[in-house]
């Protein structure tokens, strides 16, 4: 059974623990490596490092948004008063007041609600102990992520699965055909010569000489062989329990170079039609690979 994440999921946990109620969610995104984003309280930044710390060993590639909510219970935190910032802002508000020849007070609730007076105790904020009471709600998210992810990698992997097996087809088609195309070609060239030469004799050898250039030019066995090669890599990293989004990636960028060369080679038609057809199932499958961790 695969074992492919996709890139991109969601996650939410709550927690309520001892001195906080903690509130995380995680939004996860492609990305060509990992990065990680974490918005804390502004009163706790040191929270931040141990999120990311724990995000970094759950996620190896993508970009992770997260966000950390967390509320002080009951009894828990205190309040602060800036009582020198509220006699300032009072002496510019009456400064301003007679600037503009005003008859209004300043009163107490708008001292209150002007930024900086009023606000919760930084100095009560316990790191260790919101640490304590964040981790079960990070972790829960992180599960959910996880979750999410692992069930778009599944859906993932049955498309790029079934992507394989058309393009296979394609290669199984081109194999067989080319063994046709020194023949047709062959046929070709006596035809023609004989049209030129009239009744003068051909001589055999050098028609078979001119056979055996073009069938050296046109000889795709080593292209269809390596083609396959990858395929079965690829087919078998899909089984992998591990990130392998960029193995996969690599894989399809040397499949479409052999694909390139035979369909350079290839003097026909009918493989040139399934050149056109494999590059097309190449590039969904690169599509898809895009959001593969």
């Amino acid at each position: 059974m695969t074992a492919l994440r996709s890139m991109t999921g969601f996650g939410r946990g709550t927690h309520t623990g001892a001195a906080y109620r903690v509130a995380v969610e995680l939004r996860s995104v492609n990305h060509r490596y990992r990065e990680i984003v974490v918005r804390v309280p502004r009163d706790m930044p040191g929270l931040e490092e141990p999120v990311r710390a724990r995000i970094a060993q759950a996620v190896a590639r993508g970009r992770v948004d997260a966000l950390v909510a967390v509320e002080p219970l009951p009894g828990t935190r205190g309040l602060r008063v800036d009582v020198h910032l509220a006699r300032a802002y009072r002496q510019a508000l009456e400064d301003l007041r007679r600037e503009l020849d005003l008859d209004d007070d300043v009163d107490l609730e708008l001292l209150a609600s002007l930024p900086g007076v009023i606000g919760l105790d930084e100095s009560s904020a316990d790191l260790e102990a919101c640490w304590r009471d964040a981790a079960p709600a990070l972790d829960q998210a992180l599960a959910h992520l996880a979750a999410m992810r692992a069930a778009e990698g599944a859906a993932l992997a049955r498309d790029l699965a079934g992507a394989l097996e058309r393009l296979a087809g394609h290669v199984e088609a081109v194999a067989a055909r080319a063994p046709q195309v020194v023949e047709a070609y062959k046929a070709r060239l006596a035809q023609r010569v004989q049209a030129l030469a009239g009744d003068v004799p051909v001589e055999p050898d050098r028609l078979a000489a001119e056979v055996a250039i073009f069938a050296d030019r046109a000889d795709i066995s080593e292209e269809v062989v390596r083609l396959r090669s990858h395929m079965d890599q690829f087919r078998a990293t899909l089984e992998l329990d591990e990130p392998v989004g960029r193995r996969l990636d690599f894989l399809l960028q040397e499949m479409n170079r052999e694909v390139n060369t035979i369909g350079s080679k290839a003097h026909d038609a009918g493989i040139a039609a399934a050149v056109v057809e494999m590059k097309v199932e190449i590039e969904r499958m690169r599509e898809q690979v895009q959001n593969v961790e």
